[in-house]
C-alpha cells in the first residue's frame, strides 16, 4: 500500500521553498544509496520490498501553519483500505542453465488498517499474492507459487521531533505442491526517527530514520540488515521516499489528487520449492531472487480520495533466481533486462 495512505501536504497555496538546489541533489543521492541496504541479500520478500512505515509528519505540523492545513493533514484516527494489484514482467532471455526465455506475471490483493494518535501510530496489512513463472521455451526450473504476509509497524513519537519505529513481518510462500509447514520466514526490525523543518519554508521537512532488521531465509541463514530510509517534502509538488531504493513524486496539483512517480527499487524473492530425490537423498530446496526494477508510474484519485488508480511501466534490470539447499547452491540463472507493467487499484474508508 505504498501509495495508498495519504502522504504529507494537502494545504494548497504554498510556494516552492527558496532552499538551495544541491539540497536536494544530496537528499536524492542518500535515498539511491538506500539501495544498498538490502541489495544482494535474498532475504523475505516483504521485507526487501520495504514497504515503509506510514509517516508521522503530517500529525507533527508546526504551529506556523494555518489551522485549515494542518487539519487538511492530520490522517483520521481510523483508516481501512484495499487493493488489488497486477503486475507482469514481460519474457527475458535466459542466461545460464539453459538459453530459453522467462517471464513473471504476479497478482494479488492487500488489506490494511492505521490507527493514530498524537503520539502513537500503528499499521497492520496482509496480503496475497499469486506468482506466475513462466518458462515458453524451456524447461521449467520451478513452479507457480502462493505467498501469505502480515506485517505489522508501530511508531511513538516520545519528544517534539523524534520518535521510536518497531517493525515486523511473517511469510507463507510456496511452490504449488511445496510443504506449507516448511514455508515460513519473518522479519524484525527497530529503529529511531527524526524529523526538521526549516523556518524559511512552511512546506519543507525532512525526516530520516535509522535502525537494524534481522530476516530469515529458506534453506539459509538469518541475515542482518540495516533498516533506513527517510523522506523529504521539497514543496507542495516535490517530494522524495526512500527505502529499498528511492522514488521522486510530483504532485501535480499539490492535493494528492494526480501524482506522477519516478523511481528505482530492489525486490528479493523468498521461496520453499518442493522436495527432490528420494529417501535419504531426498533434499529441503529454496528459491531464492533478486531483480532491480526502475519504473514511471501515474496515480489518480477518485471519489473524495477515497479511491485511487495506478499504472506503471518500467525495466527489471539484474534479475537472478537460485535454488539453494541447506546454503549450498544447486542451480541458478540471469536474465537480460524485460520490460514490466502493473496497476492498482485501492479503497480506502
Amino acid at each position: 500500500m505504498r501509495r495508498g495512505w495519504p502522504q504529507n501536504g494537502v494545504a494548497s497555496g504554498g510556494a516552492t521553498s527558496g532552499r538551495p538546489a544541491f539540497r536536494c541533489f544530496l537528499v536524492a543521492a542518500a535515498g539511491i544509496a538506500g539501495i544498498a541496504t538490502t541489495a544482494g541479500a535474498e532475504a523475505d520478500e516483504e521485507s526487501l520490498r520495504g514497504k515503509p512505515p506510514p509517516e508521522l509528519d503530517a500529525a507533527r505540523a508546526e504551529n506556523a501553519r494555518s489551522g485549515a492545513a494542518r487539519a487538511a493533514e492530520v490522517p483520521p484516527p481510523l483508516l481501512r483500505a484495499g487493493e488489488l494489484s497486477s503486475h507482469w514482467h514481460t519474457p527475458a532471455t535466459m542466461r545460464g542453465g539453459n538459453n530459453g526465455h522467462f517471464s513473471v506475471l504476479t497478482s494479488g490483493v492487500e488489506a490494511s488498517l492505521l490507527a493514530t494518535s498524537p503520539q502513537n501510530r500503528f499499521h497492520i496489512s496482509l496480503q496475497c499474492a499469486r506468482t506466475d513463472f513462466r518458462f515458453p521455451n524451456s524447461e521449467n526450473w520451478f513452479g507457480d507459487s502462493t505467498r501469505y504476509g502480515l506485517n505489522l509497524h508501530y511508531e511513538y513519537q516520545f519528544g517534539k521531533r523524534t520518535s521510536a519505529l518497531f517493525s515486523a513481518g511473517a511469510s507463507l510462500a510456496a511452490e504449488d505442491g511445496a510443504k506449507w509447514a516448511d514455508a515460513l520466514s519473518g522479519r524484525i526490525g527497530a529503529g529511531l526517527r527524526h524529523t526538521w523543518t526549516f523556518p524559511q519554508s512552511e512546506r519543507e521537512r525532512l525526516s530520516v530514520f535509522a535502525g537494524f532488521m534481522i530476516a530469515s531465509r529458506h534453506s539459509a541463514d538469518p541475515v542482518w540488515l540495516p533498516f533506513c530510509g527517510l523522506s523529504y517534502r521539497i514543496s507542495d509538488h516535490w517530494s522524495i521516499q526512500a527505502l529499498n531504493g528511492a522514488h521522486l513524486t510530483y504532485d501535480v496539483y499539490g492535493d494528492r489528487t494526480f501524482r506522477l512517480e519516478f523511481g528505482g527499487h530492489y525486490n528479493g524473492l523468498n521461496i520453499r520449492l518442493k522436495e527432490d530425490g528420494e529417501g535419504a537423498s531426498r533434499r529441503r530446496r529454496a528459491l531464492q531472487g533478486r531483480e532491480g526494477v526502475l519504473t514511471v508510474s501515474a496515480t489518480k484519485e477518485f471519489l473524495k480520495r477515497a479511491g485511487y488508480i495506478t499504472a506503471s511501466v518500467g525495466g527489471v534490470f539484474l534479475t537472478k533466481y537460485k535454488i539453494v539447499s541447506s546454503g549450498h547452491n544447486l542451480g541458478e540463472f540471469k536474465c537480460d533486462p524485460a520490460a514490466t507493467f502493473g496497476l492498482e487499484f485501492g479503497l480506502r474508508f
